[in-house]
């Protein structure tokens, strides 16, 4: 079954990426009537638990995915849409159910069952810090410019299952 589901673009192609309750996520070509027939989607089985949140950044062509266990796993896509894994990270307590990458690919944002809100760098996936803030898990995240012209500092924003939504000012210059 379907888990999750994220529409992509790599090279002016657009992509679909699937995460499945059987731990694997895919890659399949949109195709648009005046395009070939794609080939078989690519595959990623290094999870065993079902993938329950994923992301992925076009400037870098990389991405990432939770799952119910206790592991947050990193990937990489070429320019022919096929799928290669790249780190894995362990994250201290099973269970993320959200996942946002920073539109600059500086940090990415983990938001888990136990209600704590992870913060990793992106190129190492080193943890940066985690909020404990919220007394439900993390449901959603999502990144916003404070100002309305596109300028400016970027907030991080989470919504729990606690019914409160949290803005965070995370790494802006002063």
């Amino acid at each position: 079954m379907i888990m999750v589901i994220k529409l992509i673009a790599v090279k002016n192609k657009t992509f679909l990426l699937l995460g499945y309750e059987t731990g694997t996520v895919t890659i399949s070509h949109v195709e648009s009537p005046s395009e070939p027939k794609a080939e078989p989607p690519s595959r990623l089985e290094t999870c065993l638990e079902p993938v329950t949140c994923l992301d992925f950044h076009e400037d870098t062509t990389t991405g990432i995915y939770g799952s119910a266990g206790s592991f947050l796993f990193t990937f990489s896509i070429d320019d022919a849409g096929r799928i290669f894994p790249k780190l894995s990270t362990g994250i201290a307590n099973p269970g993320a159910s959200s996942v946002r990458i920073h539109p600059g690919g500086v940090y990415v944002a983990v938001g888990g069952w136990d209600n704590k809100l992870r913060i990793f760098s992106w190129k190492a996936m080193r943890p940066l810090a985690v909020i404990d803030f919220h007394l439900g898990s993390i449901q959603g995240l999502g990144f916003i410019r404070r100002n309305t012209d596109c300028e400016g500092p970027v907030l991080l924003v989470a919504g729990s299952r606690d019914g409160r939504i949290s803005l965070w000012d995370l790494y802006n210059d002063k």
